[in-house]
């Protein structure tokens, strides 16, 4: 029942001397925290940001992006985490969809937002005078309330906004039984803040006394030296996509000696590389985490042991208050019999923002088991020992690199170019890597440099195209739709 400002505050008091974050040698306490959280807070309010006024944060890694988050949930705001440099046509989508009445960004890069929006250099924020934080105002929030939207890939070439609130969260990372936190838990931060793993990084360390560690993509790039900064700063908790940690696995495997946790997910995992790990690696406790970003990071976790039994990895057991039920045509499937994931429980969000069709679509309250449960459309079956697996997507969402895509937006985008009359866009996987290959039909001879030039004007880099193929036609299956299989 408590939110995440609760918690939060609790922990200023309580790890006052401890440290919270570091970033590039400079250590911030608890202590320190609150006066920089609450500085924001103060300059929020004085742009008269109430309980639940949206908020746009740049997705950017840093201490200071960190405590503008802290500061809008404090002051009862709901954060919206996205990357400033997006295409426009993103962007104009998000800003219509969550009208947010400020921006914040940490100054640190030169930044184009051309809206008619107030923007705030966090820098400008710290008031050396807040001695008594306390006499600012308490928000008006309880733990239904919202805490943030996150935008995802969605079907009919719009973003979906979905709407997490505040004990989604809580029951993510408070008391948690799949990994321990606590405070000593030094966690190095690995995903975009636009990307729902922060959600587990950020409120798993600051709500447990925790530190957070943030440092830039150069280091995390770069396997020596990620490898040093993990020695020497004793990080013991570590976030990873699956294609990550396999090219990290791949250069030097000796490169998470010093983990106790080290928890993998965002795509099917290669056993190949667990494998070599865990030869390596007996001690480290490998997790692997399952959970759209509509029932807030995981939902499932498995932890992987060195003599695994299993053909393909499991998604593992529910966290707490979680119930998975795997379900086929409204009949609750037994042992071994293949059916859609649905997930019920606390982690399950709102909806979907200003989309009342997809949340009754997708969120629903099934009449067999009673309860509201997330329609995942992840295919998946229980094995004899009560684990689920994994089997694969019932449409054509897939995930690259842990970033959630369907692959019909990028059709739809590829369609509006000047004569291309249709297009289909698949997966390809080669020795653990999966690239997008596009296939189109035109009317005119077209020249591929200048298509790329356009889809990255409207798609993020993780949605772009690697290979590009001009056919006479689409293939069809029997019922007239795309055979995505012979392409």
């Amino acid at each position: 029942d408590q939110t995440v400002a609760e918690l939060l505050e609790a922990q200023f008091d309580i790890q006052s001397n401890q440290i919270a974050i570091s970033e590039g040698g400079k250590n911030y306490s608890y202590m320190e925290l609150r006066r920089s959280v609450f500085s924001i807070v103060k300059k929020l309010k004085e742009f008269g940001i109430k309980s639940g006024d949206y908020v746009l944060i740049n997705g950017k890694h840093s201490a200071l992006s960190i405590m503008g988050i802290c500061a809008i949930v404090i002051s009862g705001g709901v954060y919206v985490p996205v990357d400033f440099n997006m295409p426009k046509e993103r962007m104009d989508f998000i800003i219509k969809d969550c009208h947010p009445l400020l921006a914040l960004y940490d100054g640190g890069d030169d930044v184009i937002f051309d809206y008619k929006i107030p923007v705030i250099d966090l820098n400008s924020c710290f008031d050396e005078d807040i001695n008594n934080e306390y006499s600012i105002e308490k928000a008006d929030i309880t733990s239904d309330s919202l805490i943030y939207i996150m935008y995802t890939s969605g079907t009919t070439g719009n973003l979906k906004g979905v709407m997490i609130e505040h004990k989604n969260v809580v029951r993510l990372v408070h008391n948690a039984s799949y990994v321990q936190l606590n405070e000593n838990t030094n966690l190095l931060l690995t995903g975009s803040l636009s990307f729902d793993a922060a959600t587990f990084e950020i409120w798993g360390v600051l709500l447990n006394g925790g530190c957070l560690h943030i440092v830039d993509n150069g280091v995390l790039l770069n396997e020596k030296r990620l490898k040093s900064y993990i020695n020497e700063n004793r990080i013991n908790t570590m976030w990873l996509t699956a294609a990550l940690f396999n090219q990290l696995v791949d250069n030097d495997v000796e490169i998470f000696d010093r983990l106790n946790n080290l928890l993998i997910g965002g795509e099917k995992l290669s056993e190949k590389h667990v494998n070599k790990l865990l030869s390596w690696n007996v001690k480290i406790n490998l997790i692997n985490g399952y959970g759209p970003t509509e029932t807030t990071t995981f939902a499932t976790t498995h932890i992987i042991e060195e003599d695994c039994k299993y053909n393909t990895i499991p998604i593992g057991k529910p966290i707490t208050n979680t119930s998975i039920y795997v379900i086929n045509k409204q009949h609750i499937c037994g042992i071994g019999m293949i059916g859609e994931i649905c997930i019920a429980g606390d982690g399950v969000g709102r909806g979907y923002l200003n989309n009342e069709k997809l949340t009754k679509e997708k969120f629903v309250v099934d009449k067999t088991l009673g309860k509201r449960i997330y329609k995942t459309g992840d295919l998946g079956r229980w094995l004899p020992d009560g684990v689920l697996e994994y089997i694969g997507r019932n449409d054509n969402q897939v995930k690259i690199r842990g970033f959630r895509i369907e692959t019909s937006e990028i059709e739809s985008v590829i369609k509006k170019y000047d004569y291309i009359d249709d297009v289909a866009v698949t997966v390809k996987e080669l020795k653990n890597e999966k690239y997008i290959c596009a296939y189109y039909v035109s009317r005119k001879k077209i020249d591929v440099s200048h298509l790329k030039e356009y889809l990255r004007n409207c798609l993020p880099v993780f949605m772009l195209p690697t290979y590009y193929f001009e056919i006479d036609r689409i293939p069809l299956t029997s019922n007239g739709k795309k055979n995505y299989t012979i392409l």
